[in-house]
């Protein structure tokens, strides 16, 4: 057992983040059936929640607020995967409509016996180990000396500082995309929120998600002096679609793991997922035949202006292309151009449209992917939207300050500074999944099952 329990010990880490709208949750979705991998069905910081250390006598009752911390690793339906109404995720098997479950008590009964096995004080490290190891076995995975990463998906940016300290030798896998393409989805998924036409999201939306990439690819730059240089990939969404199965390969012999044909499908707990794409229809793979660049149609000049000018470093930093005449106007003080782009001359009007942009819109429940959606499951919407807004609003109406007068200022003076940082710099281009070959693979593209929703 003791050589068993230092085999786990030396399990790395393998982590995702979406720049945008980049894809993390399809890559880790095909990550989920490898034998040399672990993960969970959950995106969202857990190892920053774990104590520092576990010891005996606390150990029931941290394995108990584990479980109550985390119910969609139990029953999928209670987090972000059952969301069937708010965002535009779905359910699983071959029709969408399995749900997730895995016994809470088998989990606990089996966390418990490898703890106590291991010793008496966990350290952090272990423990989330351990709890990976536990999950497994409750899916039928008992053959653990295959297993080299544990897939971890935080969507949370400070959470990759806070694992490299224990996993110093953890691998990155940065999913980006377009910056403007980033907009024309978050775009369509405000609209529907708000239960607006597209055209008609609020400006301010367009700069809360633009500073949101601004401050991630900062954070990006960031790591490459903190983690080991080639222990990053960044992968543009489309490039890892057009590269298809030559992306998973290469991604294979990066991470130092066999090329195993379940890359190629979309899976949590190894049942079939669908995806969650703003469009709402179904695949559950590679989409080799991808319009690129659709933002050039879908996007107005002054939008396209917008971004250009509000991200010049992040785009240029990440591989994309500013149009020509399309420069992000170094004549003038970034600063200023900044300013110009999120400036409101109306406070009222800025709260209303933060609390639009943080909850959405209170009179209007989507549906989203959702079958038999009754006027019940509509009525049931709309109190919790209600309820989300009312909880919300608070936090609206300070997002509000921030972004006018004094405090405006020095968002804007940051987050210039940090662009101009980014204009001054590259990543290796080996960091790059196009480095490695954009031809198309139409060849081995997965059979795409669509729904008669449309885009």
């Amino acid at each position: 057992m003791k050589r068993q329990l230092d085999t786990l010990s030396h399990i790395n880490l393998l982590v995702t983040h979406p720049y945008g709208r980049g894809g993390s949750l399809f890559v880790h979705s095909l990550f989920d059936s490898h034998p040399a991998v672990l993960t969970l069905p959950r995106c969202g910081a857990l190892y920053s929640w774990l104590p520092e250390t576990v010891g005996a006598a606390e150990l029931e009752q941290k394995i108990n607020a584990l479980i109550a911390h985390c119910p969609g690793i139990f029953d999928s339906s209670k987090e972000y995967f059952g969301n069937m109404s708010g965002i535009t995720t779905g359910r699983f098997g071959m029709h969408g409509e399995q749900n997730l479950i895995v016994d809470p008590a088998q989990f606990k009964r089996r966390l418990l016996a490898l703890c106590n096995q291991a010793g008496q004080q966990l350290s952090r490290k272990m423990f989330f180990i351990l709890l990976h190891v536990a999950y497994g076995h409750c899916l039928g995975r008992h053959e653990m000396s295959q297993v080299k990463y544990i897939f971890y998906h935080p969507h949370a940016r400070q959470e990759i500082d806070v694992v490299a300290s224990d996993f110093p030798d953890l691998y990155l896998i940065a999913m980006t995309r377009d910056p403007r393409q980033n907009w024309t989805s978050w775009k369509k998924i405000h609209g529907l929120r708000m239960g607006r036409d597209w055209s008609t999201v609020p400006p301010i939306s367009l700069f809360l998600e633009a500073k949101i990439y601004a401050d991630s690819c900062h954070h990006l730059y960031r790591l490459f002096d903190k983690l080991r240089q080639d222990h990053i990939r960044i992968v543009d969404l489309e490039s890892f679609h057009v590269m298809n199965r030559r992306a998973m390969a290469h991604l294979c012999a990066w991470l130092g793991i066999e090329f195993d044909q379940i890359l190629m499908e979309s899976t949590f707990n190894g049942v079939c997922w669908y995806g969650n794409a703003t469009n709402m229809q179904q695949t559950s793979s590679f989409n080799a035949g991808i319009k690129r660049d659709a933002w050039r149609d879908e996007l107005s000049a002054s939008e396209i202006d917008a971004i250009n000018n509000i991200l010049p470093g992040t785009i240029r930093y990440l591989h994309y292309d500013i149009a020509p005449g399309q420069q992000h106007g170094q004549q003038r003080n970034l600063f200023e151009v900044l300013h110009q782009c999120v400036k409101y001359d109306n406070p009222l009007l800025l709260a209303m449209h933060c609390i639009l942009h943080i909850s959405g819109n209170p009179l209007v429940v989507y549906p989203g992917i959702e079958y038999n959606y009754s006027r019940i499951k509509r009525a049931r919407g709309w109190v919790r939207k209600f309820i989300t807004v009312t909880q919300t609003i608070p936090y609206s109406l300070g997002l509000a300050r921030q972004l006018h007068g004094g405090q405006l200022r020095a968002l804007l003076g940051a987050m210039a500074a940090n662009e101009e940082k980014l204009l001054g710099d590259a990543p290796p281009p080996q960091a790059f999944i196009g480095y490695y070959n954009e031809a198309p693979d139409y060849a081995s593209s997965a059979v795409h099952v669509q729904t008669p929703t449309s885009s």
